[in-house]
């Protein structure tokens, strides 16, 4: 892993502008008391692929343990950003391109934009699949957490492309 002092400072603001931007803004955007959008994952959805799994998933752990805090949810946040970090290492080494690899760059433009769409629409359904499904813990009402799930994941997935198209392509 080719970090250099410039890019992990980059990369250490960036977490905290995205952990800002969640805890303060987007946690209040919530639509029809269903659909509730997350950010701070795409921070992590989007870091180098040559970083290694045991500080990606330590950084995962304690962002979603912070957004947790200020939620009050229990740990539900880090349970999912968790698995959903362990998604996005198996699926990964099958996606990329060569060239990704080599410079561990998911940037939008180092990818198309139905990989990145697929890329992106995954990971926030399993995380939000996680998210919901421990946040009910039962079937009972399986039809409105099923809402909620595709609900909160379209309306993550587009804030958080909005982002992407924004601000990581180069």
């Amino acid at each position: 892993m080719n970090l250099t002092i410039n890019k992990l400072a980059a990369l250490i603001a960036g977490g905290f502008l995205f952990m800002f931007f969640q805890l303060y803004l987007v946690n209040h955007l919530i639509l029809f008391n269903t659909a509730i959008p997350f950010i701070y994952f795409l921070f992590l959805f989007m870091l180098p692929v040559n970083i290694p799994a045991p500080v990606e998933f330590t950084i995962g752990f304690f962002m979603g343990l912070l957004v947790d805090i200020a939620g009050v949810s229990l740990g539900i946040n880090a349970s999912a950003i968790i698995f959903a970090l362990g998604v996005k290492r198996l699926i990964i080494p099958f996606t990329i391109s060569s060239g990704v690899r080599e410079t561990g760059d998911l940037a939008l433009s180092s990818q198309n934009f139905f990989w990145y769409f697929t890329y992106l629409l995954i990971l926030i359904f399993v995380y939000n699949t996680v998210y919901f499904m421990l946040e009910a813990f039962s079937f009972v009402n399986f039809g409105y957490t099923l809402l909620k799930i595709v609900a909160s994941t379209v309306y993550s997935f587009f804030i958080n492309y909005l982002i992407c198209v924004t601000f990581y392509k180069k």
